[in-house]
């Protein structure tokens, strides 16, 4: 498929787009403006087709491209699923944040959002709900900054996984240099006394599977922030325990006597047979005995995860795991959407794979899922999107009123700085009075990160000098 757009600056944007619809058919499309119009010419096949959309002077030129293209392929695939419209962002709810604090009503917003996007109503809806209640902590989160330390071992690599980790079989030796590494990153930044005297308000160990760290790795990681980092006004401190299969009585008990506050343990769905298909080493029972212990020695803020589109499910296999879930009653339930990256091992597969995936009627599955949650007594408080999403749709973060995550909130909606420490972790930098954000990545590769943490550090602290 090849596309021509006589704009450099919005070419990138309209590629995102005209990918998002997926067409196998080999396109040929070219997209010009004059004064008044953008034309779109496509050819498929020997067939020429033409569309001309009238330019809104008021839309952003990229908008004004997107929204040409966008009538153009639905006219010709008028089937496809887009309910997010032309939006190819991951952070909806900011648009929606933005324009409330301009003081627009919800009316005039809803009719803004259709007109310049063509969402639809159901996901505007979503949209202002989740902004209304993510109102209420943002003073908290715009005051103060959160880190994320990072533990990027995995005792398997799930096939629909495009992060950058370890597995155990490889990386067992390295987990003991890599915490030296991660202490020597935190040691640092936290020996600035400007730095160690802000509000810190959260912290979130995620992965990987920080889980895979043995009790005696776990509490060494919990002893060096307990000695460099300011814990004592931490309002939220979210362990992931990802994978059953990392996870035992005792070291349940260690994570619980540590200051760890919130438990994540993600089952991605509650069926064995796909369980072994996305490579995982457990079974839906262990994912029940460890959640019953978890609730037993005394965590009550457990988060699930589940993931909708894993091979072959049907949404016989959703109900069931649904119904697991409103048994074990989590406190909080992010539901993901099954996003086919190209880092994964799904990516390798056939097209046809691919395409019967993307056949699955993932909206019905959402529909079951927003409706657990709602039986569960949970809100929807944070939302994002991410490229090669089933359909379309989103990942959504439901949560009892008093277990909402702080820190989904401050990464979802780019309100916090959140510095982030260890490999393949990525710091973002906010200057709200300049409307800007600075990315600051680490090395992912672990071995390169262990042996070259000093030039992780210095160039780290390049921005962290401007910010603090």
């Amino acid at each position: 498929m090849i596309i021509k757009v006589d704009n450099q600056s919005v070419e990138f944007e309209v590629k995102q787009l005209l990918n998002s619809f997926h067409i196998s058919d080999e396109l040929e499309i070219e997209m010009f403006r004059s004064a008044k119009d953008i034309s779109t010419i496509i050819k498929n096949d020997g067939e020429k087709l033409c569309f001309i959309e009238k330019v809104d002077d008021g839309f952003k030129e990229t908008i004004s491209y997107k929204k040409a293209l966008f009538k153009a392929l639905k006219s010709i695939y008028p089937s496809s699923n887009h309910p997010w419209g032309i939006l190819t962002g991951i952070r909806p709810v900011k648009i929606a944040q933005d324009l409330i604090k301009k003081n627009i009503d919800y009316i005039t917003i809803k009719k803004m959002l259709n007109k310049i996007y063509y969402i639809s109503d159901e996901k505007i809806d979503l949209m202002l709900r989740i902004a209304k209640i993510q109102s209420k902590y943002l003073d908290d989160i715009e005051k103060s900054y959160s880190i994320y330390i990072s533990i990027p071992f995995c005792p398997s690599r799930c096939n629909y996984c495009s992060f950058f980790s370890c597995s155990l079989d490889k990386g067992q030796n390295l987990i003991d240099p890599y915490l030296d590494s991660l202490e020597k990153e935190l040691k640092f930044f936290y020996s600035n006394k400007v730095i160690y005297d802000k509000e810190l308000l959260s912290i979130y160990i995620g992965g990987g599977t920080p889980s895979t760290l043995s009790i005696n790795q776990f509490q060494r990681l919990i002893k060096i922030l307990q000695t460099y980092v300011p814990l004592k006004n931490v309002k939220e401190f979210t362990f992931e325990a990802g994978r059953p299969d990392t996870l035992d009585r005792e070291k349940l008990e260690a994570i619980k006597m540590s200051p760890v506050t919130r438990l994540s343990i993600n089952p991605q769905t509650m069926n064995d047979v796909t369980l072994k298909k996305i490579g995982r080493n457990h079974t839906v029972s262990d994912i029940i005995e460890c959640f019953k212990i978890s609730r037993d020695i005394g965590f009550d803020n457990i988060n699930m995860d589940l993931i909708l589109g894993l091979e072959d499910e049907s949404i016989e296999n959703i109900t069931k795991t649904l119904s697991h879930i409103k048994e074990l009653k989590p406190d909080s339930l992010t539901v993901h959407t099954l996003a086919i990256k190209k880092a994964s091992t799904l990516i390798n597969d056939s097209q046809g794979a691919l395409d019967k995936l993307r056949t699955y009627n993932i909206e019905d599955f959402m529909k079951i899922s927003a409706d657990a949650a709602d039986y569960l007594g949970m809100k929807p408080y944070y939302l994002y999107r991410q490229k090669n999403m089933l359909s379309n749709l989103e990942n959504i973060g439901y949560a009892l009123e008093d277990k909402i995550s702080l820190y989904n909130i401050a990464i979802m909606e780019e309100k916090q700085t959140i510095i982030a420490f260890g490999s393949g972790s990525v710091s973002k930098f906010t200057y709200p009075e300049e409307n800007r954000i600075e990315r600051v990545s680490n090395i992912k590769d672990v071995k390169l990160y262990i042996d070259n943490v000093e030039q992780v550090i210095a160039k780290k602290n390049k921005e962290v000098e401007k910010w603090i």
